[in-house]
């Protein structure tokens, strides 16, 4: 659940949008299910209570600079792949 919480929720909020910074070094872990449960709540909320997601029509680009680090990405199995608008 920490990967979803953090690593897809929390950093994209932070990275796209704004959000409060949130990194896996720095988050403050949960130490059981039900604090778990908790942050999978509010981090979920704020992904989709957030100002709203740009739509690839009117974003002008299909990744943002938080998504630098994987522009270049080698993805096994992925070559002849063609992300939107490209």
């Amino acid at each position: 659940m920490g990967h979803v919480i953090v690593g897809v929720l929390a950093m994209r909020v932070a990275g796209h949008f704004g959000g409060p910074p949130a990194d896996h070094d720095s988050w403050p872990w949960a130490r059981t299910a039900d604090e778990a449960l908790t942050q999978l709540d509010e981090a979920y909320a704020a992904s989709t209570t957030w100002p709203k997601w740009p739509s690839f029509a009117t974003c002008g680009s299909t990744a943002s600079p938080a998504d630098a680090p994987l522009a270049n990405a080698e993805v096994p199995g992925a070559r002849g792949l063609r992300t939107p608008g490209t």
